[in-house]
């Protein structure tokens, strides 16, 4: 089993989980690149993660966080329903990338409201902890 590059190589790099970490459940992946042994460039070709694809609760009802009215008008109301999501921030980005609404959200609440000041149309809402995005659901807003 790898558990470093090679250096520079343009041959496929396999590296396992260690066999006591093999039947923990992962929900995302962290690659870090530390540069190569021949100069202090990265490059990732084709990247691949076997496992199972996470699939989201298959009724409202079972959604961890509930987003509601979705289409939205004035407001849209947020509930975080398991207890072991403890988001730090909230964001509302536009499809273009622009960040329309952010705040900083106390880990305790676990319902609010956020008014909508912003333009008709198709927005990501995304909560997490630091720098970690942890959910995101589409938002449509209809003025």
């Amino acid at each position: 089993m790898k558990s470093a590059s090679c250096g520079f190589s343009g041959d496929l790099q396999v590296f396992d989980f260690p066999a006591s970490k093999s039947l923990v459940e992962y929900r995302y992946i962290k690659l870090v690149g530390h540069s190569n042994s021949a100069d202090s460039w990265n490059h990732i070709s084709e990247f691949k993660v076997f496992g199972y694809k996470h699939r989201n609760p298959g009724t409202y009802e079972e959604q961890p966080v509930k987003m509601y009215p979705n289409p939205a008008k004035e407001s849209v109301n947020i509930r975080i329903d398991d207890p072991a999501l403890r988001f730090s921030f909230i964001r509302i980005v536009s499809l273009t990338g622009k960040v329309m609404y952010e705040n900083k959200i106390e880990p305790e609440i676990k319902d609010f409201r956020i008014p909508i000041t912003f333009r008709q149309g198709i927005y990501i809402v995304q909560m997490g902890a630091g720098d970690l995005t942890m959910f995101t659901q589409k938002l449509v807003v209809n003025i």
